[in-house]
């Protein structure tokens, strides 16, 4: 079954780096099942993306419990913020990251259809019920992580941050394909498994990425189609895990 986590701030980040740690392995796409394939059905994710805003370097966390508590109640404040700037921009995340995903693989040579799955939501978790998904499509999941703006110091920009798990289904709804994607902040922990593209755009501070809410959403969107470039390449018709790899190691070089 394929879940999604909705975590408070702190909580979210040590899941990703636990998540780093542990993972399932990526299963690539062979070239023949890419051949066979015409149409992909991508499942929306149950409801809109949680949009944070998180500094790992921020100054409270050095003055303990208390400490950590009061840089958890700032992220929290300037993830609220944010939202609601983007909500002023008529932006969502969720929207972005699903026409990205249309796009990109309809250029990698698919028809593409968008349809709801059937979630299950329990202790914070939504959960994808196989058995209620179409039985003649061959479906794509996606889970993001998380989705938002990263810093990793006082002084360190803010990055539009996206990490993405991508699981393609087949008609008996067996796992063909897993895929992780990331752009924008990049973890030390993400090591050989996740696929990175890095961030166009970035913010020096809090304030001036609240301050230009265009801007600010322009480069999520750019996050967005970062992802789907990535997924893409990996679903394209003749594509290996050697082509992957090659690509993959262009985009480190540029």
């Amino acid at each position: 079954m394929v879940s999604v986590v909705r975590f408070p701030l702190t909580a979210l980040l040590l899941g990703l780096l636990a998540a780093c740690a542990s993972p399932q392995p990526k299963v690539a796409l062979d070239d023949q099942t890419a051949q066979e394939l015409n149409t992909i059905t991508i499942v929306r994710p149950p409801q809109e993306l949680t949009l944070v805003v998180h500094n790992l370097g921020h100054p409270a966390t050095a003055f303990g419990i208390i400490g950590g508590a009061i840089a958890a109640s700032d992220e929290q404040d300037k993830s609220n913020r944010f939202s609601e700037a983007m909500i002023a921009q008529k932006f969502s995340a969720r929207s972005a990251l699903l026409s990205a995903l249309e796009r990109g693989l309809v250029q990698a040579g698919y028809k593409v259809e968008i349809t709801d799955g059937e979630w299950v939501k329990a202790d914070g978790k939504y959960t994808l019920q196989y058995d209620k998904l179409p039985k003649d499509r061959v479906v794509l999941v996606v889970s993001p992580r998380i989705v938002g703006y990263v810093t990793t110091s006082v002084v360190a920009d803010y990055q539009p941050t996206m990490w993405v798990v991508a699981t393609l289904l087949n008609k008996d709804h067996v796992e063909i394909y897993r895929g992780y994607h990331s752009t924008g902040w990049k973890s030390q922990f993400n090591g050989e498994l996740w696929k990175f593209t890095a961030a166009k755009t970035a913010f020096p501070n809090f304030d001036a990425l609240l301050g230009d809410p265009q801007k600010s959403a322009s480069a999520l969107r750019e996050s967005a189609d970062a992802i789907s470039a990535s997924i893409a390449a990996d679903l394209r018709k003749g594509a290996s895990p050697r082509t992957n790899d090659v690509a993959a190691s262009a985009t480190k070089m540029n």
